[in-house]
């Protein structure tokens, strides 16, 4: 029994077709005319026989060799297809240069790749993330309890009592000076504060005895005239005993507010000796 030689049509149909055994490429090619119906003369001009891998098996004498050895194993599937007639040329640089520059775009994202098991990268990143976040998430936890633990231990220790030394002559005599001018402002102002005040009272004390002294009416046999003489004269010795009582008064008040002055600032004076 020969070999067979199974061929595929352009068609879509296949056709089986008997060789002899160790038959040469041209006994191979006119058996497949005899059988197909075509011209031999046409044959190498309008087909091409090709593997099933797409392998040009009339290219040249390597593929010749090959397709005499596979056909006179005794099955051999092969594939007639063809030749139509080429272009003007020209496109192909044309895709040659588009492919080097679509080839310079690196592709660096497989997310959505699979894996051998059928999973999407992604998927995986994803999962990987998640687990990374809760490991994350428990280290962040114990951490805050270890401080919050630290700081209330801290917190219940005593605290270790510090030594400050201030030492600073510019404020020390800066703050002396400023506690002195507030000390003569304040004297100041007290002295000022009791002289008003003891010169107040002495007006309102002179007003005061100006109104309690009032004329004093004497009658006697004589009538109205006599009336009139004796009031007239005793109302001009009682203004001059009056005007004498007050140049009195006012005198005894003047000095007693000059020895209150004087107690008052003999008072301050050794109070600030005192603090200095």
């Amino acid at each position: 029994m020969g070999n067979q030689l199974n061929v595929r049509l352009p068609n879509g149909k296949s056709l089986l077709v008997e060789i002899p055994t160790s038959a040469s490429t041209n006994m191979i090619i006119h058996q497949l005319c005899e059988v197909g119906g075509i011209q031999p003369k046409n044959f190498k001009h309008n087909y091409k026989i090709l593997t099933l891998g797409g392998l040009n098996l009339l290219q040249n004498e390597k593929n010749i060799n090959f397709f005499e050895k596979e056909a006179s194993s005794g099955f051999f599937d092969v594939k007639l297809q063809v030749l139509v007639s080429g272009g003007k040329g020209g496109f192909g640089s044309m895709l040659r240069a588009q492919g080097g520059k679509m080839s310079s775009k690196k592709i660096t994202n497989f997310d959505s790749c699979r894996d051998l098991s059928g999973r999407r990268l992604i998927t995986i990143k994803a999962a990987q993330s998640i687990a990374d976040n809760i490991e994350l998430a428990e280290k962040e936890k114990k951490n805050r309890k270890e401080k919050l633990k630290r700081k209330i231990e801290d917190g219940l220790k005593e605290p270790v009592a510090k030594k400050v030394f201030f030492d600073d002559k510019e404020y020390e005599e800066q703050s002396e000076e400023i506690i002195k001018k507030t000390k003569n402002a304040t004297k100041k102002a007290m002295k000022k504060f009791t002289k008003t005040k003891n010169l107040k009272e002495t007006s309102k004390k002179g007003k005061e005895n100006e109104k309690s002294v009032e004329p004093a009416l004497f009658f006697d046999d004589e009538g109205l005239e006599g009336i009139s003489s004796g009031s007239e004269n005793e109302s001009d010795d009682n203004s001059e005993s009056n005007s004498d009582k007050e140049n009195l008064k006012s005198n005894l008040e003047q000095q007693s507010s000059s020895d209150h002055d004087q107690t008052v600032a003999d008072i301050d004076d050794k109070i600030s000796e005192k603090e200095e």
